[in-house]
């Protein structure tokens, strides 16, 4: 009977195997590498760490790489993925430590794989408020609710007749798999068949075997990462599907806008005629009207001349008067008259030439109006002609992108048919990746060293280059030039004969363009979505330009860059736009209502002022609500532009994490760790987060940030309803963890529960700040303050502070600091008056025997603390015996550390501390004194 237990537990040891490998592989193939043996491969650390960089994001330091290592060195290598598996990652790991991994304990090996997988990929599942395996197995519930002979009940015993797997498989997509014509009984062909159609349809790896799952006791944990892997295909599936209906939408909006621009062309070519026309007629009446003037011109010259001649004949009459008096009288009043009739008609002429000109002079006008409207008519003819040659462009980009993208999935499905075809000749390849993995190892050691000086730049290049594609894709920006990939044998072959200064100027140069093509396309996002017209926020608001001016309702609308105004919602009267890039916003002072129209009492006033403009754009919302509907999205904005200024002006690289935080809504949880952020990043992320009452997390690990990048952080803590801010892992002094205590301490503060400031440089000055405001944190339960500079001094006044508090902080966590035995004195003072302590973190400091004998003297009668570390002090065979009495007499404590102390020397004297009953070492490793 126990053989077939242990028969049993073997073989599902391998299923692990097989399963874990597979899962680890898929991560490792991003880098080139492969596990192919657990219990051999991962000895080192190398592959676990490089596993641990991908999932985290991380790059760990101190790693020993090397085809040839000391064990102490695979040890250090474990060491490190062990404490980011546990610090980065949350996981808590009992019993596994790094000898386990190095020696190849595949139990524990196995135990660590399941609880990373379980953290990463099984408790992000979320279903009906159930999450983990609950909520796996209730999604599973659903996906195969209504098909025949599925029953989902557990995971040891729901698909072991492989009908659930097919009926996920026919959910996912009906075309795989006909489930009506699938036989019940026949167990093996429907698991086999489940197994095939997962791998070569879903890319989901064969990781159970039939014979396994028929036999009706299978192992659990493997079962349920095979499942998860389905969990995670839907989602995958899902999230494609919205980004093709997205596309498709969009091409159809660009249809529909090329269409009404055609609509625009034709009805302006119809306007043109009817110009032409008009301008025609008004030629052929200027034409008469100039033959008419020059008829009245000819008529006036003839009656001038005629009367001259009758004013020459009334002279020659006047002097012959004398002879002939009454004839000549007569003849000088016929005369007369003549002269009379012929005035008359000269100022008839004159009146009718002057009309006329008037005429003229009014149709050359209408002339070039005419000409005028015709000259605009043909401008807008063109630049409608433009819009719809540039709107054809872009439907025939987008259709050739698609066709590049069916291509793309054709080539993927016949990847995956090479990759099925590749594993089942699993021998010859592993194989041929062995010595493939010889000859890369090979190679390594010899660029490892025109690598090294290199490394830093190469990657801040690689990031740069990742970011500005992420963004050009994620946002179809059109861009010059196609998308290249970084290529570091490119680079090296560049670089070849060049100084070490000249290779750094040649990286550098790179990183800067890269930079300035990130910031472009990253505004380039915002002019797609105002090209677009998609509309980010809308809505009727009260306006004016003048602060003396009254109050007028417009329908505002928030687009791209701009923020525009009409007079309706049918957005056709534009009243104008402010554009938001270099704008300002003023919270002004509330205002009374006086006009009776207005249907509220009260405004509360936003000022909108732009670089350069004289006028300013006065906003009045009827209330706060109103006011902080529009002040996010407004904000956000105004703030998104002033970052990415700032990161022009110093040609750094836009962070795509904060950019991401400008369009975040009702944030509650702000993560941006291990990645450097400048203080202009502090700057927008203080900005941005001022904007979301509900925050309560803040996480800033391994941000490489200082003290003047804290401050200014601090200035706006105390303006948050924080419970967790961790800023463990920069480079803090005491003046810098002082103003994160002033803020969040200074008045009482019922929210804060978390407060990590471990592995900064923070020394003992802080510590007298922390005392003082401790009373403030009534609700402060995690304090880490691990690898900082603290000394004996600043844990007197901390343990003082502590024994005094109202509050119970059960970890007393100062690993890595510089506490030597007065220090441990005040820390057992502190023991030894307390009952809410359950674990005491003293690893890497400097306690000797006599600190230890002390502590161990105030745990004797404690019955809180169940986990003591003190490893890597300087405690000798004296202290490591006191805390053996400590053993017999106290049943709380669990586990005593006392790994890494030097002084701890073999002889009979230490006997007893091997001699401890219901204790195992997981570790016991015999070091040779030399």
């Amino acid at each position: 009977m126990a053989d077939k237990k242990k028969d049993r537990e073997k073989t599902w040891e391998k299923v692990q195997m097989k399963a874990f490998t597979a899962w680890v592989n898929s991560y490792l193939n991003r880098r080139g590498k492969k596990v192919v043996n657990l219990e051999t491969d991962m000895c080192d650390g190398i592959l676990l760490c490089d596993f641990l960089e991908i999932v985290t994001g991380g790059k760990y330091k101190n790693v020993q790489r090397g085809t040839e290592i000391l064990r102490v060195h695979k040890i250090q290598n474990v060491n490190i993925a062990l404490t980011h598996i546990q610090g980065d990652l949350g996981v808590k790991l009992v019993g596994v430590g790094a000898e386990d991994v190095v020696d190849g304990n595949i139990k524990l090996l196995l135990g660590m794989l399941w609880s990373l997988f379980r953290r990463l990929r099984i408790q992000t599942i979320n279903e009906e408020d159930k999450s983990s395996e609950e909520g796996l197995l209730l999604w599973v519930k659903k996906v195969t609710d209504g098909y025949k002979g599925v029953h989902v009940d557990k995971f040891n015993n729901t698909f072991n007749d492989g009908l659930a797997f097919l009926a996920m498989i026919n959910a996912f997509d009906p075309s795989f798999v006909d489930y009506n014509s699938v036989d019940p009984a026949d167990l093996e062909n429907n698991l086999n068949k489940a197994f095939e159609l997962a791998e070569t349809k879903m890319g989901i790896p064969k990781l159970l075997e039939a014979a396994d799952l028929i036999e009706g006791n299978p192992d659990e944990r493997s079962v349920i990462l095979y499942v998860s892997l389905f969990f995670h295909a839907f989602v995958q599936a899902e999230e494609a599907k919205k980004r093709d209906e997205e596309r498709e939408k969009e091409k159809r909006e660009k249809e529909k806008k090329m269409t009404d621009l055609q609509s625009q062309l034709s009805e302006t070519s119809e306007r043109i005629s009817e110009v032409i026309r008009e301008r025609d007629d008004l030629l052929a009446q200027n034409q008469n009207l100039q033959t008419q003037i020059q008829q009245r011109e000819k008529a006036i010259k003839d009656l001038e001349d005629r009367y001259r001649d009758l004013m020459m004949e009334l002279e020659e009459l006047k002097k012959k008067r004398s002879s002939g008096r009454e004839r000549g009288e007569k003849q000088i009043q016929e005369l007369e008259s003549k002269i009379d009739d012929i005035s008359k008609q000269l100022a008839a002429n004159e009146a009718a030439k002057a009309d006329l000109e008037a005429r003229n002079k009014n149709l050359l006008a209408e002339l070039d109006a005419t000409k005028k409207a015709n000259d605009e008519i043909l401008a807008k003819q063109d630049q409608i002609a433009n819009e719809v040659k540039a709107s054809q462009s872009k439907l025939d980009e987008e259709a050739k992108r698609r066709n590049r993208m069916k291509a793309e999935v054709e080539d993927l499905k016949k990847k995956v048919g090479k990759e099925v075809e590749r594993r089942r000749q699993k021998s010859k390849a592993l194989l041929e990746l062995q010595k493939e993995v010889q000859a890369l190892r090979k190679r390594a050691l010899i660029e490892a060293k025109a690598r090294r000086g290199l490394d830093v730049l190469k990657i801040n290049l690689e990031e740069h280059l990742e970011d500005m594609f992420q963004w050009r894709d994620l946002h179809q920006l059109d861009t010059e030039g196609a998308r290249l990939e970084f290529n570091l044998e490119e680079v090296l072959t560049e670089l070849t004969n060049k100084s070490f200064e000249d290779q750094i100027e040649v990286l550098n140069d790179r990183l800067q363009s890269e930079n300035k093509n990130l910031t472009r396309i990253i505004k380039l996002k915002d002019t797609n979505h105002e090209l677009k017209e998609i509309v980010e926020k809308e809505g009727w608001l009260y306006m004016k330009q003048k602060k003396s001016n009254p109050w007028t309702k417009a329908w505002f609308v928030l687009r791209g860059n701009n923020l525009f105004y009409f007079k309706d919602e049918s957005l056709k009267a534009e009243i104008g736009k402010t554009s938001l890039a270099e704008c300002q916003l003023v919270a002004l002072k509330a205002e009374k209502v006086e006009d009776a129209n207005i249907p509220v009492k009260k405004f509360f006033i936003t000022k909108l002022t732009v670089e350069g403009q004289k006028e300013a754009l006065y906003l009045g919302f009827g209330s706060l609500k109103e006011k902080s509907g529009w002040a996010v999205p407004l904000k956000s904005k105004v703030q998104n532009f002033n970052y990415l200024r700032a990161v022009e002006k110093t040609n750094s690289r836009p962070d795509n994490r904060i950019l991401a935080l400008f369009g975040a809504r009702d944030l509650r949880s702000c993560y941006l760790d291990n990645s450097p952020i400048p203080l202009e990043g502090i700057e927008a992320i203080t900005s941005v987060l001022s904007l979301h009452d509900l925050l309560d997390t803040i996480s800033l690990v391994n941000a490489n940030l200082g003290d003047n990048e804290i401050k200014l952080l601090s200035e706006s803590l105390s303006k948050w309803k924080l419970k967790v801010l961790n800023v463990g892992h920069n480079k803090l002094s005491s003046a810098g963890a002082v103003s994160v205590l002033k803020a969040l301490g200074t008045a009482a503060n019922e929210y804060l529960t978390e407060l990590h400031l471990n592995d900064n440089e923070i020394d003992d000055d802080a510590l007298t700040i922390l005392a003082e405001i401790l009373p403030n944190l009534p609700k402060l339960k995690v304090l880490n303050l691990s690898g900082n500079r603290i000394g004996d001094t600043g844990v007197k006044v901390l343990c003082d502070a502590l024994a005094k508090a109202a509050n119970a902080i059960p970890a007393l966590s100062l690993s890595n600091n510089n506490i030597s035995d007065a220090g441990a004195s005040s820390i057992a003072a502190l023991l030894k008056g307390t009952g809410t302590i359950v674990n005491v973190q003293l690893a890497g400091n400097e306690i000797g025997d006599s600190g230890s004998e002390i502590i161990a003297a105030a745990l004797a009668d404690n019955v809180s603390v169940d986990e003591v570390d003190f490893s890597l002090n300087r405690i000798g065979n004296k202290g490591a015996l006191a805390f053996t009495k400590l053993l017999h007499t106290n049943k709380t404590i669990q586990t005593l550390n006392l790994s890494g102390n030097k002084g701890i020397v073999g002889s009979e004297e230490i006997l007893p501390l091997l001699n401890q009953h219901g204790f195992f070492f997981p570790s016991l490793i015999f070091t040779r004194v030399v």
